[in-house]
């Protein structure tokens, strides 16, 4: 499970991984070439983070 997130929503994404694997996040920052393109799972902005855990 792999989510994208921006600044303000990676409080709330962090939490629906771990609630969903039940285990820790893991947490990295995008590239700067990644991140154009990505966009945030709740809004529009452009992602600053991907937060993956296991299924």
């Amino acid at each position: 499970m792999e989510k994208y997130a921006c600044e303000t929503h990676v409080n709330q994404v962090l939490d629906e991984v771990t609630a969903s694997t039940g285990e820790f996040p893991i947490l990295e920052k995008l590239k700067k070439a990644e991140n154009l393109s990505t966009r945030c799972e709740h809004c529009e902005q452009a992602a600053i983070y991907i937060v993956g855990g296991k299924n």
